[in-house]
């Protein structure tokens, strides 16, 4: 992500400043998702708003993905009914123009709404959906990102574990080291549920590992936050406090 933000930020510099500029609003696009994923959620959904305001009516898959990202940065500030009123403009106009791309995406952010707010069958079922398409479409990233949601909550951990090694194989032929940390958070977090703990923290050693190497605070935060988790269920308190 700090790549991402330092190059786009170039190409921001390098374009005309006029909007409407679909060039500029891809940069800032980028610009923005660069900054969420370092955790920088002000200066992200203030690039992304900038990204909305610059892209032309014309370019729909752009304007579709720009409202996908601000809906997302909302839910991770805990605004649901804004991350939902945004996303239902996304999954409008993609059934409007009848890109499955964009449709199986905003099926997808809508799930993580969901799951924000512990509502795990209602998000299962809109991973699944997003899942079926994508397999359909052969978007190989989209079906990383599917299977790695599916893996945030309590549930069958066979099913669990090869969903997650299958995210697992395909982010590492990606070398998609921030997807990588993710992955592995949330395989920790499933042999916690398990209560396997030792194998939890070995998951977790991975995804801090990939985690600092993407310099990716919020997944850092997420690592602490379930390794305290493992070590309060293994009673090592003085760990779990630190």
């Amino acid at each position: 992500p700090k790549q991402s933000a330092y190059f786009s930020q170039k190409a921001i510099e390098l374009i005309a400043p006029e909007c409407p500029n679909p060039q500029k609003a891809q940069a800032l696009l980028v610009n923005g998702v660069a900054y969420k994923y370092l955790g920088d959620f002000d200066i992200s959904i203030k690039t992304l708003y900038d990204a909305w305001d610059c892209c032309p009516e014309s370019e729909h898959a752009l304007y579709m993905d720009i409202l996908m990202q601000i809906s997302n940065v909302y839910c991770r500030l805990r605004d649901y009914t804004k991350a939902f009123e945004i996303n239902d403009k996304a999954t409008s106009l993609s059934k409007i123009y009848q890109d499955s791309t964009r449709l199986a995406a905003s099926y997808n952010n809508r799930g993580i709404i969901h799951y924000s707010l512990n509502e795990f069958k209602t998000a299962e079922q809109l991973f699944r959906n997003a899942l079926q398409i994508n397999r359909r479409i052969g978007d190989v990233k989209a079906v990383a990102a599917n299977l790695n949601n599916m893996c945030l909550y309590e549930g069958d951990i066979n099913e669990k574990l090869n969903l997650i090694q299958e995210a697992i194989i395909i982010n590492k032929n990606m070398n998609a080291t921030w997807a990588l940390a993710e992955n592995y958070n949330n395989m920790g977090k499933q042999y916690y549920f398990a209560k396997q703990y030792p194998k939890a923290l070995e998951a977790l050693a991975k995804a801090r590992e990939a985690a600092d190497e993407s310099a990716a605070k919020e997944l850092i935060c997420d690592n602490y936050e379930y390794s305290s988790w493992v070590y309060a269920a293994m009673k090592q308190y003085d760990k779990a406090y630190q």
